[in-house]
């Protein structure tokens, strides 16, 4: 069992592949879909066998653990994220969590279905969120039931792999009749809100991706619409009609990367459409404030911020940067497809690839944190 880790240093005028830096130790950990996650000295990943690895931060030829996790030959879901010490993996409908440094499992839980995206954090409380409609939150020391709520009976199981998000002590829950449900910490609902679609364009109503949010304004997509939430009240502050296949995190305009006269209250997020385009709308006005047509002949899949640069993963082993505002992008070419958004940690950049290995990338051209 070997996997590719190769470093790949990015100019400022052009990228190339420095074949000098790369090691081989595991090629079968490649899948492309389910990001590794980062904690304070290493990055941890799944193969899509459903075994887990820990590689130290700064020399992955260096294996911290191993974890065999799953004995089924074909696993149909699944999701990996972090809180502190803590590595939560789900695998289908079993979920793990895991000592972040040694790889011993803390506890598990058997849900009643297959998760639809990764298990989330607050205050000490797990959220898992299944394809059933079906919302636990559990004690995130020994994995206690604390509440949980089912969303009805619905016959259309979630076909998207989303999660619930948190905000102000608040769960922000979507569910697959497109229904979004805010409840405080102990289970409470606080307000509920059904995303209208557009049935022409097809039957399901789901939430299509997980929602963001940033100044208690929450962005939320169904399958033909976006909207914006009042975080507090459920009140749809705007909505435009939009077909979108997944979007990034909210980039404040506050950020210390965008210069003084043009920081300002809100922040903007960027999409790829359904007609695989990229714009940016801003979050407090729902109006389209940035667009590119440097892309073209690709199938894109995932944009994420970073650095006050615009990131979005393809297929035919590119990966697209947009630095600052500008519309033209550069070209990072990669052997491989990558289906997750990228992750970002001491000056690199971590991806997996469909069928070739991990990659980590060191990036010149953005400033880093």
């Amino acid at each position: 069992m070997k996997i590719i880790i190769v470093m790949i240093m990015l100019l400022y005028s052009n990228y190339t592949m420095a074949s000098e830096r790369i090691s081989l130790v595991d090629k079968k950990l490649s899948q492309g879909y389910v990001a590794p996650i980062l904690t304070e000295n290493s990055v941890i990943l799944p193969d899509k066998h459903g075994t887990l690895y820990s590689f130290d931060i700064d020399n992955p030829r260096v294996i911290n653990w191993k974890l065999y996790l799953s004995s089924r030959k074909k696993i149909g879901n699944m999701s990996l994220s972090s809180y502190k010490e803590n590595v939560f993996f789900v695998v289908d409908n079993i979920l793990h969590t895991i000592d972040a440094k040694t790889g011993e499992i803390q506890w598990e839980k058997e849900l009643r279905a297959p998760a639809r995206g990764k298990a989330i954090v607050i205050n000490n409380k797990l959220v898992v969120l299944t394809i059933d409609n079906y919302l636990h939150v559990f004690d995130i020391k020994d994995g206690s039931p604390i509440w949980a709520y089912q969303n009805g009976i619905n016959e259309v199981r979630g076909l998207y792999s989303i999660s619930p998000a948190v905000s102000n002590d608040k769960i922000m829950a979507p569910f697959s009749n497109g229904e979004l449900i805010a409840f405080n910490e102990e289970g409470k609902k606080l307000w509920s809100q059904k995303l209208a679609t557009n049935l022409l364009d097809t039957q399901l109503t789901d939430v299509t991706t997980t929602p963001r949010v940033h100044d208690n304004i929450l962005i939320a997509m169904s399958n033909s619409y976006i909207y914006s939430i009042d975080v507090n009240s459920g009140n749809i502050l705007w909505s435009r009609p939009l077909q979108v296949k997944s979007i990034s995190n909210i980039e404040s305009y506050y950020s210390p990367l965008i210069p003084a006269e043009k920081q300002k209250e809100g922040g903007r997020i960027f999409m790829v459409t359904k007609d695989n385009k990229v714009i940016g709308i801003d979050i407090q006005s729902g109006k389209t404030v940035w667009t590119s047509d440097f892309i073209e002949n690709v199938q894109l899949f995932v944009p994420i911020m970073y650095a006050h640069t615009l990131w979005v993963t393809s297929n035919k082993g590119s990966i697209f940067a947009f630095p600052g505002s500008e519309s033209t992008g550069r070209v990072i070419k990669i052997p491989g497809n990558v289906f997750h958004a990228p992750v970002f940690t001491h000056g690199k950049m971590y991806i997996t690839t469909e069928g070739n290995g991990v990659y980590s990338l060191e990036n010149r051209f953005v400033f880093y944190d």
